[in-house]
């Protein structure tokens, strides 16, 4: 699945898709992607709207990624999410 934060990096070279753990990962726990490509870097709210486009979570203001990144982010305050949306550009 979708992750802001993922578990793992892909290639494809040729007719071969290779993923790369980005860490340790014990067993069972499951295999996250970027499906965001270079979006992922984006703000949070960018970020929600490109994933709702992709229906990779439901259309709506309440829907959210449920990933931790994204779970970080919506809890800190508005003042330090502004201040990420200025970093971003």
């Amino acid at each position: 699945g979708h992750s802001c934060a993922p578990n793992t990096s892909a290639a494809v070279v040729g007719d071969r898709l290779f993923l790369h753990a980005t860490g340790d990962l014990t067993k069972g726990t499951p295999l996250t992607r970027n499906f965001l490509g270079s979006t992922v870097f984006a703000p949070l709210e960018v970020r929600r709207s490109a994933l709702q486009a992709l229906n990779v979570i439901p259309q709506g203001d309440d829907a959210r990624c449920p990933c931790a990144r994204c779970k970080l982010e919506g809890s800190v305050s508005e003042q330090m999410r502004e201040a990420l949306d200025t970093a971003y550009g």
